[in-house]
């Protein structure tokens, strides 16, 4: 059920799950104890976020397969500054090297479609699918 943004405003003023109870009685709302305590949960959270969601959000650490996930010729993505930049992918290292977090990934040259710039250093993590 989607409820108007006055009514989540009202909401967010309840002190209790009694009192956000009351609301939703006096709104002509149905709503049991378990729903109301599920709802005063969140529009009360900490801004702290949980493992889970921490997991969802968070770059982590890449960790590389026992193949590199891109070959010769690929047209990807390369992380570069704000966003994602296309190149081709020139050459793959013949063995992982140790990258961020201590974790083990593919090492790959890189060659930008615009301008032409051509890396050395660019480690699987930093590197997406790029659709043409």
């Amino acid at each position: 059920m989607k409820y108007s943004n006055k009514l989540i405003e009202k909401a967010k003023t309840a002190k209790s799950v009694e009192e956000l109870l009351d609301l939703a009685k006096a709104e002509n709302i149905e709503l049991t104890e378990e729903e109301a305590a599920k709802a005063f949960e969140e529009l009360n959270k900490t801004g702290e976020l949980s493992d889970d969601e921490l997991d969802n959000v968070s770059g982590g650490c890449y960790e590389s397969g026992d193949t590199p996930k891109f070959s010769v010729g690929q047209h990807v993505g390369v992380c570069a500054g704000r966003g994602h930049a296309p190149a081709r992918i020139l050459s793959v290292s013949d063995k992982k090297h140790d990258g961020w977090c201590r974790n083990e990934q593919w090492i790959y040259s890189i060659k930008f479609d615009q301008g032409g710039e051509i890396r050395n250093d660019v480690y699987e993590d930093n590197i997406i699918n790029w659709n043409d």
